[in-house]
């Protein structure tokens, strides 16, 4: 599954006609396909490119997460661990590596356990995810409804 969206925008109004393409990811977003069809395009592909922009940025919020994150911190210390992408209503039982935004730095793998720096075994690599010790760890934040 990609980690980042293409925007394609097929734009004619009566003067100017373009067709732009955006690669948003989730930390950056930049046009990498334009083609004008006439001398008017130049203003519409940079309005529409910073429109684009704004929307993007808008819909995250101001300390650059999106609305439906969460933070994961140690039980045992409090350390900020990571910072995940939940989807769904349930239990945090799995952490899937591609959906945590944030690392703090705080945790490390060894002995296929994930350990928080105090000592605290926090769950167990199990490849693509790290299935997570209940009680080891706890969260705030919104999950995303799928």
């Amino acid at each position: 599954m990609p980690n980042h969206t293409i925007l394609r925008i097929n734009f004619q109004p009566h003067t100017a006609q373009f067709d732009v393409a955006f690669f948003i990811h989730s930390k950056s977003i930049r046009c990498i396909d334009v083609k004008a069809f006439n001398r008017h395009a130049d203003i519409g592909i940079m309005i529409l490119c910073e429109s684009v922009r704004m929307m993007v940025h808008q819909s995250k919020e101001p300390d650059g997460c999106g609305g439906s994150m969460l933070v994961l911190r140690c039980a045992a210390c409090r350390n900020k661990l990571w910072r995940y992408d939940k989807i769904g209503k349930g239990e945090v039982l799995r952490c899937h590596k591609e959906r945590i935004d944030r690392d703090y730095g705080n945790c490390s793998t060894h002995g296929g356990k994930i350990w928080c720096s105090c000592g605290n075994s926090i769950g167990i690599d199990k490849g693509s995810y790290y299935k997570m010790i209940d009680r080891a760890f706890t969260y705030s934040g919104t999950k995303r409804n799928a």
